[in-house]
């Protein structure tokens, strides 16, 4: 009975230990040119699956994190992603400030062209154009397709 009650003692030691020592890592994800907050950056602790999405100012909060070598990648459209690590001791519990920089991928020209409705001939389309008479349109209607 008392090797039980003495199992459980440290248990419950080592567990009081953990939470102690878990603290919350926030912070504010900014374009590192601009120096603006960055909304919806996703910020993942790797090796613990934890992680967060900023908010509309930039900032981001994630709980009972333990102390010691933190692996973290924070990602937005349009900006490189960031994979670093840190000691995070959870003492004085300071807010970092992270910069992401702007991506420098270039897109491809897209080019959108609109047809409108004109006086123009069927027959002067760019496109091929098929007419069908009534007599047509009939004969197809009891046409069922896949039969």
């Amino acid at each position: 009975m008392f090797k039980k009650i003495y199992t459980l003692v440290i248990f419950i030691s080592v567990l009081w230990v953990q939470i102690a020592n878990a603290q919350d890592l926030h912070g504010t994800i900014i374009d590192k040119a601009e120096g603006t907050p960055l909304m919806g950056a996703s910020i993942k602790l790797a090796g613990i699956n934890k992680g967060g999405i900023s908010n509309d100012k930039g900032e981001f909060v994630i709980t009972n994190i333990a102390a010691g070598t933190i692996h973290i990648i924070i990602s937005h459209t349009g900006f490189e992603v960031l994979d670093t690590s840190f000691q995070f001791t959870g003492k004085n519990n300071i807010p970092i400030v992270i910069g992401l920089i702007a991506a420098k991928e270039e897109l491809e020209e897209v080019i959108i062209v609109s047809s409108s409705r004109t006086n123009s001939r069927i027959e002067d389309l760019p496109t091929k154009v098929e007419v069908l008479g009534s007599e047509e349109v009939k004969e197809e209607n009891g046409i069922k397709p896949g039969k």
